[in-house]
């Protein structure tokens, strides 16, 4: 089983991983990160939650001497003023939130339960039917 995705994002593979040693850092700034598959799931998403798990995961890792709660005020700061956009971002406004929604859900996954090597892929020039 694989904890990670390799992502094909406007063609450049990127690799999106929310470490499980980091998740506590996530979930300090974005809340439970079963609570949010499940809004996935569901349906009930916002381009946000998107966003925020994907920046997370293309990121740069929090120290590990770095406390929750410092990390939290840090990613409540950016709400206030936000960083630069990212390749992320310009991927989200080219194409849209809910081409990445499966990515998403398969970093989450990744991070909880693991996923397999059929799994650990992801391409936004694949439709969701698999055709290109």
């Amino acid at each position: 089983m694989k904890d990670s995705i390799t992502a094909h994002i406007g063609g450049t593979a990127t690799p999106c991983q929310i470490h499980r040693e980091d998740l506590k850092f996530f979930e300090a700034a974005h809340g439970s990160a079963f609570g949010l598959l499940k809004r996935f799931s569901a349906g009930i998403w916002m381009a946000e939650d998107v966003r925020d798990v994907l920046s997370f995961a293309t990121g740069s890792r929090p120290q590990a001497s770095e406390s929750i709660e410092g990390y939290r005020m840090q990613a409540m700061l950016k709400t206030v003023r936000p960083p630069r956009p990212t390749a992320i971002d310009a991927a989200l406004s080219s194409k849209g939130p809910g081409v990445y929604v499966p990515l998403a859900m398969a970093v989450i996954t990744a991070c909880l339960f693991g996923v397999s090597d059929s799994e650990s892929t992801f391409d936004d020039e694949t439709k969701p039917d698999g055709k290109d």
